[in-house]
């Protein structure tokens, strides 16, 4: 299953994946009481390394669609949303359009795939930024990938918040 991450721009959704790899159970030997126990978390622990994929274009008409197509062929089973709060931290018109955007996904997903899937939001404050900087190459350094080989800066901020959630679990 799928983790996705996503960054929802007004232009450009970013798009950022990462395998879901629980990890193992561990399993202790009781030498008083002769028995195996097995200790479980609260939760089961998710790691794994967010990689970016891409972009739709909020200017399509079908983004929507083209965008829930894309998760249910990902087997997407949480949504990890970008919100966009205020730098003091307080939500604002572009944290409204997010929430909205994250429950238009997840009814088409309903609708069309019968499958909840499960959402997340992660603060996404400076996630373009730090993008722009990842992609942007040094001053007087020459780089040696092209723009063409570069993912878009959308979908790397979408990997950063994805591995912003990852690595809190």
């Amino acid at each position: 299953m799928t983790l996705v991450g996503i960054d929802p721009g007004s232009v450009r959704i970013g798009i950022a994946f990462a395998q879901d790899t629980p990890t193992q159970d561990t399993t202790t030997l009781d030498t008083t009481a002769q028995r195996t126990s097995t200790q479980h978390a609260t939760a089961p622990r998710t790691m794994g390394i967010a990689t970016p994929h891409g972009v739709v274009s909020r200017k399509d008409p079908n983004w929507l669609a083209q965008l829930c197509t894309l998760l249910h062929k990902q087997d997407t089973h949480t949504l990890v949303m970008g919100l966009p709060l205020r730098l003091d931290g307080t939500s604002g018109s572009s944290a409204t359009r997010a929430r909205k955007m994250a429950n238009a996904i997840q009814e088409y997903m309903q609708e069309q795939y019968k499958r909840t899937v499960h959402l997340e939001f992660v603060d996404e404050r400076l996630t373009t930024r730090q993008a722009q900087d990842y992609l942007q190459p040094e001053k007087g350094k020459r780089t040696h990938r092209s723009k063409k080989t570069k993912p878009p800066v959308d979908a790397v901020a979408a990997s950063i918040l994805l591995q912003t959630y990852l690595d809190s679990l």
